[in-house]
Protein backbone atom coordinates (compact mmCIF):
# COMPACT_ATOMS: atom_id res chain seq x y z
CA UNK A 1 0.00 0.00 0.00
CA UNK A 2 1.30 3.48 -0.74
CA UNK A 3 2.03 5.71 2.22
CA UNK A 4 1.14 9.00 1.51
CA UNK A 5 3.74 12.22 2.51
CA UNK A 6 1.48 14.88 3.09
CA UNK A 7 -1.47 14.61 4.70
CA UNK A 8 -4.77 15.93 3.65
CA UNK A 9 -7.36 18.55 4.54
CA UNK A 10 -10.75 19.48 3.45
CA UNK A 11 -12.47 22.57 4.60
CA UNK A 12 -16.60 21.77 4.73
CA UNK A 13 -19.15 24.62 5.49
CA UNK A 14 -22.53 23.47 6.56
CA UNK A 15 -25.43 26.13 7.82
CA UNK A 16 -24.78 25.12 11.05
CA UNK A 17 -20.68 25.85 11.61
CA UNK A 18 -17.58 25.02 9.70
CA UNK A 19 -15.09 22.22 10.69
CA UNK A 20 -12.05 20.82 8.77
CA UNK A 21 -11.38 17.23 7.90
CA UNK A 22 -8.10 15.61 7.96
CA UNK A 23 -6.65 12.24 6.91
CA UNK A 24 -3.28 11.37 8.76
CA UNK A 25 -0.72 10.72 6.58
CA UNK A 26 -1.15 6.32 7.39
CA UNK A 27 -3.66 5.28 5.73
CA UNK A 28 -5.31 2.98 8.20
CA UNK A 29 -6.01 5.97 10.25
CA UNK A 30 -9.90 7.46 10.33
CA UNK A 31 -10.02 11.13 9.83
CA UNK A 32 -9.98 13.51 11.88
CA UNK A 33 -13.19 15.96 12.17
CA UNK A 34 -12.08 19.45 13.98
CA UNK A 35 -13.92 22.70 14.03
CA UNK A 36 -17.42 23.43 15.14
CA UNK A 37 -19.32 20.39 16.59
CA UNK A 38 -22.74 21.86 15.51
CA UNK A 39 -21.43 21.93 12.20
CA UNK A 40 -19.83 18.45 11.99
CA UNK A 41 -23.20 16.71 14.01
CA UNK A 42 -25.34 18.39 11.24
CA UNK A 43 -23.13 16.91 8.46
CA UNK A 44 -22.96 13.45 10.17
CA UNK A 45 -26.84 13.85 10.04
CA UNK A 46 -26.84 14.66 6.65
CA UNK A 47 -25.48 11.64 5.94
CA UNK A 48 -27.19 9.03 7.74
CA UNK A 49 -30.98 10.94 7.11
CA UNK A 50 -29.82 11.18 2.80
CA UNK A 51 -28.04 7.66 2.70
CA UNK A 52 -24.57 9.17 1.08
CA UNK A 53 -23.46 5.97 -0.65
CA UNK A 54 -20.58 6.13 -3.00
CA UNK A 55 -18.98 3.71 -5.66
CA UNK A 56 -21.06 0.77 -6.13
CA UNK A 57 -24.46 1.37 -3.97
CA UNK A 58 -22.10 1.56 -0.61
CA UNK A 59 -23.10 3.56 1.73
CA UNK A 60 -20.50 6.00 3.11
CA UNK A 61 -19.31 5.67 6.88
CA UNK A 62 -17.94 9.26 7.95
CA UNK A 63 -15.72 7.86 9.90
CA UNK A 64 -13.79 5.97 6.95
CA UNK A 65 -14.21 8.48 4.25
CA UNK A 66 -11.52 8.99 1.94
CA UNK A 67 -10.71 12.82 0.69
CA UNK A 68 -12.23 11.82 -2.63
CA UNK A 69 -15.38 10.34 -1.21
CA UNK A 70 -16.31 13.55 0.84
CA UNK A 71 -15.92 15.94 -2.34
CA UNK A 72 -17.28 13.89 -5.11
CA UNK A 73 -20.21 12.22 -3.09
CA UNK A 74 -21.01 14.11 0.65
CA UNK A 75 -20.79 17.54 -0.90
CA UNK A 76 -25.12 18.75 -0.46
CA UNK A 77 -25.76 21.99 -1.72
CA UNK A 78 -29.39 21.62 -0.87
CA UNK A 79 -28.45 20.66 2.46
CA UNK A 80 -26.00 23.74 2.96
CA UNK A 81 -23.20 21.27 3.31
CA UNK A 82 -19.54 22.73 0.58
CA UNK A 83 -16.54 21.11 0.41
CA UNK A 84 -13.42 23.21 -0.10
CA UNK A 85 -15.11 26.43 -1.37
CA UNK A 86 -13.19 28.16 -3.00
CA UNK A 87 -15.01 31.84 -1.25
CA UNK A 88 -17.02 30.26 1.58
CA UNK A 89 -20.62 32.90 1.71
CA UNK A 90 -20.88 35.34 4.42
CA UNK A 91 -22.00 34.25 7.55
CA UNK A 92 -24.75 37.13 7.01
CA UNK A 93 -25.73 35.23 3.96
CA UNK A 94 -29.43 33.62 3.62
CA UNK A 95 -27.76 30.48 3.07
CA UNK A 96 -26.63 30.70 6.57
CA UNK A 97 -29.88 32.22 8.07
CA UNK A 98 -31.81 29.88 10.74
CA UNK A 99 -35.50 29.24 9.81
CA UNK A 100 -37.19 32.14 10.73
CA UNK A 101 -35.15 34.85 10.85
CA UNK A 102 -35.42 37.72 8.48
CA UNK A 103 -32.59 38.14 5.72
Amino acid sequence: MNKATLETTYQVITPLGRFSVRWPLDEDEPPVYEGDANGIKFFRECMSINMITGDGGIRLDPDWLSPRELKGFCEMPDEGILVNADEPPDDDDEFFDAPGEDS
